[in-house]
């Protein structure tokens, strides 16, 4: 009688193939990278044959809360970056304001960047068709125009060269050409602001 052949156990589960040892900096050392081919997602910036890094999504943690909380009062009274204004809009539902710190991209026009993609304020600020921002004790109300992506492509350009805390949340660099930045802008909305 043939010997028989010793099955896998029933819970086995075949691991997903591994697209390289890649390395994952600054979130305990480093791993092995477990992805779909060519892409690597493991929440950290990634370096290795066969990975890419992706873009993080954003949510509004408890840090950034906090974050928020600080910057808020600060902004208030002008104690943040000359670019950095106190971003207020109404609630589409509520009708509430809600606040929020956001950093301006001046170039002898205004422009209000969205580097989280479409938040809470982005989709309010639409439906509002105007929002306020204030700094240093000074207000302004004023109307947005949201840009096509050939617009805002420069806008962000600039803004990531010179806001480098929200790099890991673009698929682009500083450095990449102004055709991957138009690729880009439909995940980050931009907004011209226009006194009434």
């Amino acid at each position: 009688m043939p010997a028989r052949q010793a099955s896998s156990p029933a819970s086995a589960v075949p691991a997903p193939p591994i697209v390289s040892q890649a390395v994952v900096l600054g979130h305990g050392g480093p791993t092995t990278c477990w992805a779909v081919p060519e892409v690597c997602v493991a929440g950290g910036r990634i370096a290795g044959v066969g990975c890419r890094a992706v873009a993080r999504t954003y949510r509004l943690g408890g840090v950034r809360r906090l974050v928020n909380a600080v910057m808020s009062p600060l902004t208030r009274i002008g104690l943040t970056g000359r670019h950095t204004y106190l971003l207020t809009v109404r609630g589409r539902v509520s009708a509430r304001s809600y606040s929020t710190p956001v950093i301006l991209v001046e170039n002898g026009e205004r422009w209000l960047v969205a580097p989280y993609g479409e938040v809470g304020w982005v989709r309010n600020a639409r439906v509002a068709g105007r929002v306020e921002i204030s700094r240093a004790g000074r207000s302004e109300a004023l109307h947005i125009e949201e840009v096509s992506p050939e617009q805002a492509a420069p806008v962000l350009k600039r803004y990531l060269t010179s806001v480098s805390v929200v790099r890991p949340f673009f698929d682009v660099k500083p450095d990449s050409g102004i055709e991957e930045f138009v690729a880009e802008a439909p995940r980050h909305p931009v907004f011209r602001l226009i006194e009434h």
